[in-house]
């Protein structure tokens, strides 16, 4: 059961990434693309990483809720069965099964109990009341997991009164006397219960992944757009530059690696307009072409004159 839900919330939640494709840019998906902003690719990663943490934390978490509650499932089953069979030797040494009917009756009356058996030592029954299983009690022993030296246990399905197929798990326990095996105790409880905490706890985690989801595309998106924008500004400046508005410059005052690259732009920008400035000065006086010549080659130029 806890496997089948572990599968719900993998399924779930690979269905959610799979609808946050349309945050991705369509170039992703492509087999050639041209450009991705480097806003979405932060957005599409951050995405990513948000949803396989909660896929990855809502994992571990039922399986610990589901080890606890198998742990205290347990505990409750092996003290009930112990408490059956301790109160049980006498009336089976005495035979008294009227009182033995008044105890399984009693303790089948339990609502989360579904059935109560005991049996001889040859593994008749004794007494019943309520949900029994259909196997004897040396073949149910063949096929239970042992909990300690004593009790036993065995997980299977049934229906209930309204003919609903329901999960159960049995305890059982020899029933000695003086060392001597006289008798089986064997207490069958409904595991919807603890089916329903499981599936709650499923539940809880699938709310909690979907918002984190939707609050990690917006986060992602925002500091995306955050981040990139004075890349987007150094991108608007060269394109400037490129066009030839050399009066160009980036406002922005910043004490990282960005900031560095904004003033060599800002720099740049002065040169290459100090260098527009002498070159629309000198072709007053020279060609614009031998004035472009000269300018492009400041290294080779030297006084004097040749022929």
């Amino acid at each position: 059961m806890a496997t089948h839900k572990l599968s719900t919330v993998i399924d779930f939640l690979k269905s959610s990434l799979l609808a946050c494709r349309k945050f991705i840019p369509e170039s992703l998906t492509k087999h050639a693309p041209e450009q991705v902003s480097i806003a979405r690719k932060l957005a599409f990663i951050l995405t990513l990483l948000i949803a396989g943490s909660m896929v990855l934390l809502g994992l571990v978490v039922t399986n610990n809720q589901t080890r606890l509650l198998n742990e205290q499932m347990n505990d409750f089953g092996k003290t009930v069965v112990n408490q059956l069979s301790e109160s049980s030797k006498e009336l089976i040494l005495s035979d008294d099964s009227l009182s033995l009917m008044v105890i399984i009756s009693n303790l089948t009356a339990n609502h989360n109990t579904l059935g109560t058996v005991i049996y001889n030592e040859g593994g008749k029954v004794i007494a019943t009341s309520g949900m029994t299983p259909a196997k004897d009690i040396l073949t149910l022993y063949r096929s239970a997991r042992q909990l300690n030296e004593s009790s036993y246990f065995i997980e299977w399905q049934s229906n209930n009164e309204q003919g609903k197929e329901i999960e159960v798990i049995s305890y059982m326990m020899p029933i000695t006397f003086q060392k001597l095996i006289i008798g089986h105790a064997l207490v069958t409880f409904d595991k919807s219960i603890m089916n329903a905490a499981v599936v709650q706890t499923v539940n809880a985690i699938i709310a909690a992944t979907v918002l984190m989801i939707i609050l990690g595309i917006i986060t992602a998106n925002y500091l995306g757009k955050r981040l990139t924008r004075p890349i987007n500004d150094l991108m608007d400046a060269s394109k400037a530059i490129s066009s030839g508005n050399y009066d160009f410059r980036l406002p922005e005052k910043r004490n990282d690696e960005i900031g560095y690259l904004m003033n060599s732009l800002n720099n740049m920008a002065s040169g290459l307009l100090e260098k527009n400035q002498v070159e629309n000065a000198f072709s007053r006086f020279v060609s614009p072409k031998v004035a472009k010549q000269i300018m492009q080659n400041l290294d080779q130029v030297q006084l004097g004159g040749k022929h």
